[in-house]
């Protein structure tokens, strides 16, 4: 991908070259518009995840991970995004329970280190994922 960015020494002069974008209908089709349901289906899955990997480094919850309704989550969310006219009732609705979600994902993460788990086992974009999950959740 990098390769077609940079031009080629032996290119013409005064030739066109490369790709272009004027406006946003020319942006790459690989780019979604950023829902606040979709924010928080991805903060909720990443914050998940979180959780788990704290849960694997903290001898207490090891075995007795805290536990949530990760596939009924989900279905709250297909729901809503498979349907061709979304009513707003019915989003307002999903995003207070993915709130509801959010909150006790950043909770657990709250409890797990308070029992003794260790920022440092996450790698570096989890530890700003969370950063964003809770600022996401904040507002």
């Amino acid at each position: 991908m990098l390769d077609i960015l940079i031009k080629p020494n032996d290119w013409p002069e005064g030739e066109n070259w490369g790709p272009l974008s004027i406006d946003a209908s020319c942006l790459l089709a690989g780019i979604t518009y950023a829902t606040e349901l979709k924010l928080l289906n991805e903060a909720s899955q990443s914050t998940e995840r979180m959780v788990d990997d704290l849960c694997k480094y903290c001898s207490a919850f090891a075995k007795h991970r805290p536990r949530y309704d990760r596939r009924k989550a989900q279905a709250y969310f297909l729901n809503v995004a498979k349907q061709k006219k979304q009513r707003c009732r019915k989003i307002k609705t999903v995003v207070k329970i993915y709130l509801r979600y959010l909150q006790g994902y950043l909770a657990a993460i709250d409890a797990l280190i308070a029992a003794g788990a260790s920022l440092s086992g996450l790698k570096q974009h989890c530890w700003r994922q969370l950063l964003a999950c809770s600022e996401l959740y904040r507002q």
